[in-house]
């Protein structure tokens, strides 16, 4: 019996846990701005880590603007991921982290950018092109395993994490008579890919009944039981034994 691969279909048809409204600057037509911002920071018994941001409006004549925002984040790991090994009961087979083995090992990173353009169509009318970037690229864990030691954990497989978004947007206002009108639409892209360790799971499931039994080779040799989780959402959680 060779391992399975099981996914779960899942649909995100409107916000489940609140909405949160940013507001960012609009492009001004009147002044050029521009400024920058800094931070260095570290973790107690963990890593550094540091913030950047910048951006600059730049008018386009009387009549349109633009504004370029950029910023970056590194945030810092405080968790050591230990090296060691791990032997299944019912196979005898040991799975060993050492290439997987590392301190302050859940750290993230994250980068994007915004561009928004303002055109003044006539004294009531303007219409607001935008675009909004972000990468966000994770690895590890906020966690602990008291058996190991403080902030401390000893996981075998890759724990990652990707969210990449892209939003386009556009907003037109205007006045009509006594009326003043907004239209505003937006469209959002976003794809987050992410695999964790299952491996804990694996070993108490072959202790506690004997589940490494269940998963061999063609020629009938048992092999590892680890598990190890892969997702792409929105589309679809997977999961994958190794």
């Amino acid at each position: 019996m060779r391992p399975q691969c099981w996914r779960l279909v899942q649909r995100f048809p409107s916000s489940q846990a609140g909405t949160i409204r940013f507001i960012t600057n609009k492009p001004d037509t009147t002044a050029f701005a521009a400024g920058y911002s800094g931070e260095l920071n570290s973790m107690h018994d963990g890593d550094n880590g540091n913030v950047a941001e910048a951006f600059v409006n730049m008018p386009l004549g009387d009549n349109a603007a633009i504004r370029l925002v950029g910023w970056s984040r590194s945030d810092a790991g405080y968790i050591d991921n230990v090296s060691g090994t791990r032997t299944f009961p019912t196979s005898g087979i040991t799975a060993n982290n050492a290439d997987r083995a590392s301190a302050d090992y859940n750290y993230a990173d994250t980068a994007g950018a915004r561009a928004a353009l303002k055109i003044d169509l006539s004294d009531n009318w303007s219409i607001t092109p935008t675009v909004n970037y972000q990468r966000t690229h994770t690895n590890g864990l906020p966690a602990q395993d008291e058996t190991v030691g403080e902030r401390e954990l000893m996981h075998f497989y890759p724990e990652v994490a990707t969210d990449e978004w892209v939003q386009a947007a556009l907003t037109i206002q205007g006045k009509i008579g006594n009326f003043d009108l907004t239209y505003a639409y937006s469209n959002l892209d976003r794809d987050i890919d992410s695999e964790a360790d299952y491996n804990d799971y694996g070993f108490w499931y072959d202790t506690l009944a004997g589940y490494g039994a269940y998963f061999y080779d063609n020629d009938g040799v048992l092999v590892n039981p680890s598990q190890h989780i892969q997702a792409d959402l929105p589309a679809f959680f997977g999961r994958r034994i190794s």
